[in-house]
């Protein structure tokens, strides 16, 4: 009897030593999981915007323009028409949602925005200067919020002056989504850099026609 409760208290100190060693495995294992599932929807982000991007140019090749400068009650604006690269050319079979738009806050439109502005010659440096009332739109850019589930963008900023915010000393990463400056006043935006940790400030951009060298 005596030896039957021996090993029976030896298996049940084996068990949980063996169940230690499970849990302290389930938490190391943890943080690589969670990095491996930022890496996989920032993978995501990036092919959907490809197809924008691709879709993008395809409706300039046939209409001459991006297809942004939608007319409201308030005027031309610069935010583009997704419903125009749906329908009725199918550009896409389906307009995309920013996964770091729906997990960041349900409340806000959750697919992506697309920025365009044609841009005009101007006769004081930088030589061209951004018009949301002409046509052609030559210009466009898009972004994701990226694993900070936050916006440090408002708004058409070409890529010249995101490097430009980002050079700046102290980096101004614009607001969150309940409308707190983070870092700063500036609303340029902040490029996303899994360098700096896989899930850090700044958010995924597209720059597609004139955005990627003009300066304003």
């Amino acid at each position: 009897m005596r030896s039957n409760r021996s090993v029976f208290g030896f298996n049940l100190l084996e068990v949980a030593l063996i169940c230690g060693f499970i849990v302290l495995f389930a938490m190391a294992a943890m943080p690589r999981f969670s990095d491996a599932q930022v890496r996989s929807d920032v993978a995501r982000v990036n092919r959907d915007l490809r197809k924008l991007a691709a879709a993008m140019e395809s409706y300039r090749v046939d209409t001459g323009s991006y297809p942004c400068g939608v007319v409201s009650g308030s005027g031309l604006m610069s935010a583009c028409n997704p419903a125009l690269l749906t329908s009725p050319v199918a550009y896409l079979n389906r307009y995309p949602t920013d996964i770091f738009r729906t997990m960041g806050d349900s409340r806000l439109a959750v697919t992506y925005r697309i920025y365009g502005v044609a841009y005009t010659p101007w006769q004081k440096p930088p030589g061209y200067y951004r018009s949301y009332n002409l046509f052609p739109r030559t210009s466009w850019m898009t972004w994701s919020y990226g694993p900070d589930l936050l916006t440090n963008t408002g708004g058409y900023f070409p890529l010249p002056a995101v490097i430009a915010n980002e050079a700046s000393p102290a980096p101004l990463v614009g607001k969150d989504r309940n409308g707190n400056w983070i870092a700063g006043s500036s609303y340029y935006g902040l490029r996303y850099d899994p360098t700096n940790g896989t899930i850090s400030y700044g958010d995924i951009f597209y720059f597609g026609g004139e955005s990627r060298w003009r300066l304003n």
